[in-house]
Formats: structure tokens, sequence, C-alpha cells
């Protein structure tokens, strides 16, 4: 198997993956490490754990913890020491359904839409430098590609079931 230029020989040995294989992983590891980078610049003392939690509660307010851990794909109990840190941190409210008082739901408190609506700014930023220069058509390509890996990825994921 011949190496990539980017593939130091003695990966060679290690990894059965192609050339070109290496190359498009070696690829998706730089664009995963620019959005890290890129997100970190923009969180502050927010952790890129929290990102995604903001974003669900941002766009479903007063959702119950049950609600917010299937919109995350995370367990019930998963969720619950991040929703405390969050409630500490000022970021997000728990309170009890007032139907329903075993039940608690979960808001953005003021501060936590303040800092959503920055996180959010710098998302459209980061993605029209990102993508912005390509053109429609490599947009398109992109996009087709991407769910071409997703799928074959839950896929696999469901077949190892």
């Amino acid at each position: 198997m011949p190496c990539s230029d980017h593939m130091p020989s003695s990966e060679c040995s290690r990894y059965p993956l192609d050339t070109d294989l290496f190359d498009i992983a070696n690829t998706f590891r730089r664009v995963m490490h620019a959005n890290r980078q890129m997100m970190a610049s923009t969180m502050g003392d927010l952790t890129p754990a929290q990102a995604p939690y903001m974003r669900v509660l941002a766009e479903h307010p007063d959702l119950s913890q049950r609600d917010l851990a299937e919109a995350l794909h995370l367990s019930p109990p998963s969720i619950t020491a991040m929703v405390q840190k969050m409630a500490r941190e000022g970021l997000v409210e728990r309170y009890a359904d007032q139907t329903d008082q075993r039940l608690m739901r979960i808001k953005l408190t003021k501060l936590g839409h303040t800092i959503d609506k920055r996180l959010r700014a710098a998302h459209v930023e980061y993605m029209k430098a990102a993508l912005g220069p390509m053109s429609q058509e490599d947009r398109s390509e992109l996009k087709r590609l991407l769910n071409v890996v997703a799928d074959n990825i839950e896929g696999s994921r469901t077949e190892d079931r």
C-alpha cells in the first residue's frame, strides 16, 4: 500500500486504510479541528458540550429533561449534571411542571438567550467564511457527499446492534 504524502511512513503499517481513505480521514479531522477552534474562540466560558443544550433550549423552550435528552440523543440521567451546571452558571432555569410536579422543565434564562444569540451569530459568520466562497454546485455536492457519509455511519451502527 503506498503511503500518502500526509501519512508518516510509521503509520502505513498501523492503519489498513488506502491512501485516499487516509487523506479523507485526515481532511475530515482538519475540518473538525477548525470547527472546534472556531467554537472555542466564540464561546467564552461556555464549554463545547453546552452549545447543543443551548441550541435545543432556544428552539424549544420549556422542555422537560426527558425531552431534552431525547433531542440531544442522550439518556435522561446523563444530562442531569450538565443541566445542574448550567443552572448554577445562570444559563438555564429548572422548574416543576404546573400539571405534573414530578416533571422538571428547563428554559434558557435571559443570560442564556444572550449567549445563544452570540453563538448563533458567530456560527453564521463561520459558515459564510467556510462555505460562502464555494459555488452552489460545490455546496450541493458537499451536502450530498456528507449525507452519504452520515447514512453509511448510521447504517453501520444499526447493523452492529
